[in-house]
């Protein structure tokens, strides 16, 4: 078996992440494998440590700079590609990959088995994102909807996305099942320190700022515990168009001092681990790896119970699930966790047990080849 990745690549986000812990495990476990990555000139900086480290792992990466999403020269490049690698299988990531994976299937037939894995849907979905009577039917949908027609299989990171797809009409649920994410995260010492310390208590949110995030539903919540709470604060990790509006807001309800903007970092771990609670307050997640990283810093996670995230959320068993959008339910979950921190350490290491037990680069890694197997 020859498998070859697929993938635009922008930078390191949860498509990548994915491709960075699952290619060498897969290596290792003697499957062959190549990655194809694809980005635009102005995205180098962001894309060139992604190629790196695939290379420190010794993996095969051929790489290419595109200005537009499809021309001949991008499809000649592929289809030359994937031939001399003599792969059996081909899978691809994300939309752009997906549509010239279906092309490729055109033009290779049975040789070639093309295998889709479902990281998402469109970002601009906004807070729309997996309820599958408001989809959109733009270019997007239909384009999603004929590559499924055209491969030989897809799969998604959680039920909630594979649900998203069926309902849509995207997918059947014949062509579609799951494979969770799986993550062995880097092995480091995790330990107090007063960099990462912005107020007390401290609570963490991790991810774009885009509205699908729901980072402003917190806002009005920190308002209110500042009343007994003064030093909290709210830090923030992550940049997105979202910015400058999120700050504004911060700036209109008095809790700029509360609200720590600390942008891209790269010390996610250290940050959760130096804070008290970690919030997803997403809309929905294709997955919610976030969640895993929360676990990984032995910490509770509190979110709401909307896809992605009440598929690793147990409520009252490694962090809570809150009613979608219950801002008074979550106030007071914040507040309890604060009160009581042995029953969030207690979470938090609930948490970590379940990461370790089932959220596992190896179990993910053995649900890959089964799928590959299984057509």
């Amino acid at each position: 078996m020859k498998v070859v990745h697929l993938c635009k690549v922008r930078g390191i986000s949860g498509a990548e992440k994915y491709l960075l812990e699952i290619l060498p495990a897969m290596q290792a476990k003697g499957i062959d494998v190549e990655m194809i990555c694809i980005y635009e000139p102005h995205e180098i900086d962001d894309v060139q440590p992604f190629i790196d480290s695939l290379k420190g792992n010794k993996v095969v990466v051929r790489s290419k700079k595109i200005t537009r999403p499809i021309s001949w020269s991008l499809m000649s490049y592929l289809l030359s590609s994937v031939r001399k690698s003599e792969a059996t299988h081909l899978h691809t990531h994300l939309i752009h990959a997906d549509v010239w994976g279906a092309l490729l299937k055109l033009l290779m037939g049975k040789s070639l088995k093309v295998i889709s894995t479902k990281h998402g849907y469109q970002d601009t979905y906004d807070k729309d994102y997996l309820q599958p009577e408001k989809v959109r039917k733009n270019g997007h949908y239909w384009s999603a909807r004929l590559v499924d027609r055209i491969i030989d299989r897809t799969f998604a990171i959680s039920n909630g996305l594979m649900n998203f797809y069926v309902k849509a009409g995207i997918s059947s649920s014949s062509r579609i099942s799951v494979v969770h994410y799986g993550f062995d995260f880097v092995k480091s010492a995790l330990r107090e320190d007063k960099r990462y310390d912005f107020g007390s208590p401290q609570l963490i949110i991790i991810g774009r700022l885009i509205p699908l995030k729901g980072h402003e539903l917190v806002f009005p919540v920190i308002q209110k515990l500042t009343e007994k709470y003064p030093e909290i604060s709210l830090v923030i990790v992550g940049i997105g168009t979202h910015e400058k509006y999120l700050k504004n807001k911060a700036k209109r309800l008095n809790i700029a001092n509360n609200v720590k903007f600390l942008g891209y970092r790269k010390e996610v771990l250290e940050l959760m681990f130096n804070s008290d609670i970690v919030l997803v307050p997403s809309s929905a997640e294709g997955f919610g790896l976030v969640v895993l990283e929360g676990f990984k810093a032995f910490k509770p996670v509190i979110a709401f119970d909307v896809p992605g995230c009440n598929e690793i959320v147990k409520n009252d068993e490694n962090g809570y699930l809150i009613r979608a959008f219950d801002l008074l339910e979550l106030e007071e979950k914040i507040e309890f966790l604060i009160s009581n921190p042995s029953k969030a350490a207690h979470l938090g290491r609930a948490g970590n047990k379940l990461l370790h037990d089932y959220f596992n680069l190896d179990r993910m890694v053995n649900d890959t080849i089964l799928q590959y197997n299984s057509f």
